[in-house]
């Protein structure tokens, strides 16, 4: 038997406040490379680099206009993913601005014994914020027998 811990991480619904995208926006350095993971357009971005001196008001502006362009589907998820893209390579901003509570947006911590089985002794629910679940109706939808 083997002792571990099972962290379940889950990115925030909905669409990033205009306050933490001026924050984000203070973290980013490549703010074009985020700008086309985010589908913002060639001509725009160099309309926002000669508009704005700031490197972080350029950032700022082009989250911006994206989140204005995509409307409801500039999503925490959308934004996650192109800040963890290969080009961007940012997950520690990902993980602050995405993810519940900060940190891949943390919704359980199990301890947990795994069997040959792979199967989970011990475990009878998982609290998600205000609302607990069924350790057999999280693993059917995680796909974990």
């Amino acid at each position: 038997m083997n002792n571990n811990l099972l962290l379940l991480f889950v990115v925030r619904d909905g669409t990033p406040t205009d306050y933490e995208l001026e924050h984000l926006a203070n973290e980013i350095v490549e703010w074009k490379k985020l700008g086309r993971r985010l589908e913002v357009s060639e001509p725009k971005l160099a309309e926002l680099s000669q508009a704005q001196d700031q490197l972080s008001e350029k950032a700022y502006h082009m989250l911006r206009h994206w989140k204005q362009g995509k409307g409801s589907f500039a999503t925490y998820k959308t934004l996650c993913n192109a800040l963890k893209h290969k080009l961007v390579q940012r997950q520690d901003l990902a993980e602050r601005f995405c993810y519940i509570n900060g940190k891949y947006f943390l919704l359980m911590v199990i301890a947990m014994t795994y069997f040959r089985s792979s199967r989970l002794d011990g475990v009878i629910a998982v609290f998600l914020g205000d609302k607990i679940y069924s350790w057999s109706t999280t693993c059917l939808s995680l796909g974990v027998n």
